[in-house]
């Protein structure tokens, strides 16, 4: 029995520090659904006929933190497609329009995307004052759960769609895609980047 508990005896901490972050990551999983502004990010992407895109098309991108994202990739996708349509109300809609038609005129392609990304070590929920925005390099797309964009001409969605991310401590294969869900309706998209 001695010598059985003497082998079993140096397993005993990685034992409990498997224990104890299954505990933690459960926890996370039932943490409350919430979808926070990163202002610091949002900016107006454009492209002019000559441009990476070869037509006239102005994106405004705005951005999101979220934590407690269900784990099931529908209801993911319904929770955030219900946030995007709240958030984008007539005034806000109205808003971005404006800012779009004065910076780059009347007859550019107008579309909003609301971009969601998960809580990771490179995006904390918790931010203080002094927090360091790391550049888009440093901890994106791996952190990039989900996109909903707004053509703003037809006034319709055009591109949805929500990923599940391999999360872990190895910078290895975190963030790679493991799911991916979007409507039957969105398989073809997206009609905005399309020439009419």
């Amino acid at each position: 029995m001695k010598a059985r508990l003497a082998k079993i005896r140096p397993l005993l901490p990685f034992a409990f520090l498997l224990a104890l972050g299954s505990l933690l990551m459960g926890c996370a999983d039932r943490s409350a659904f919430e979808v926070r502004r990163m202002e610091h990010y949002d900016f107006i992407l454009h492209s002019d006929k000559y441009g990476w895109l070869g037509d006239d098309i102005s994106q405004y991108q705005v951005f999101f933190l979220v934590k407690g994202t269900p784990k099931d990739l529908a209801e993911r996708y319904e929770r955030l497609e219900s946030y995007a349509r709240e958030f984008l109300d007539g005034e806000t809609v109205a808003h971005y329009k404006d800012e779009i038609r004065s910076k780059y005129g009347e007859d550019t392609k107008k579309s909003i995307m609301l971009r969601f990304f998960r809580t990771s070590r490179y995006l904390p929920w918790k931010m203080g004052k002094d927090f360091y925005y790391p550049e888009i390099r440093e901890g994106f797309p791996v952190d990039w759960i989900g996109v909903f964009t707004l053509d703003l001409d037809k006034q319709e969605f055009c591109y949805n769609m929500v990923w599940e991310r391999k999360s872990g401590f190895s910078d290895y294969d975190y963030g790679k895609i493991e799911g991916e869900y979007f409507p039957k309706e969105m398989k073809n998209a997206s009609s905005f980047y399309k020439k009419d």
